[in-house]
């Protein structure tokens, strides 16, 4: 019998990130799963374990690298070297730009993007960070974008229909 494959994935506890942990998990990887809310993560764990695999509910904020990089630690201490990261955690503000705050901006940005260039340079850089990762693995979670023409204050833009 091979080794299960252990695979840590972020945004874990709802979506893409816990249809991404299933698929795994149906392969009979271990996964380590990290996310902000504790209820999610139990969630998938669950569904983790009722597949015949193991995981690991790590809560963090993966805006924060020192986090992330416990998590890493705890992880690979609780079920071993990691062998696929899959960055997917990230966030989005739902208003018209004008009402949006850059505190808002600099959220979306330290989680949905920094967290990629961030966490990959590490798994491909910086070993003793993120241990022997070979498959380091980038998810966006889908955007809806409404394509049409925005007025100059952000109102609603209208929906143009796609292209027969």
């Amino acid at each position: 019998m091979s080794k299960p494959e252990i695979v840590v994935v972020t945004g874990a506890s709802a979506g893409l990130g816990r249809a991404i942990v299933r698929a795994f998990a149906q392969e009979g990887a271990h996964v380590g799963l990290i996310a902000r809310g504790r209820d999610g993560l139990e969630g998938a764990c669950r569904e983790v374990e009722e597949l015949g695999g193991k995981a690991v509910v790590y809560p963090a904020d993966v805006a924060d690298a020192t986090q992330v990089e416990d998590a890493a630690a705890a992880i690979e201490e609780q079920i071993g070297p990691i062998d696929v990261w899959v960055n997917n955690a990230m966030t989005s503000v739902f208003s018209p730009i004008k009402e949006m705050t850059a505190a808002e901006f600099k959220r979306v940005t330290e989680v949905t993007y920094l967290l990629k260039v961030d966490r990959m340079n590490d798994a491909l850089t910086q070993p003793a960070v993120m241990g022997a990762v070979q498959r380091p693995v980038v998810a966006e979670s889908p955007f809806v974008f409404l394509a049409g023409p925005f007025d100059a204050v952000g109102a609603r833009p209208t929906p143009t229909p796609a292209p027969a």
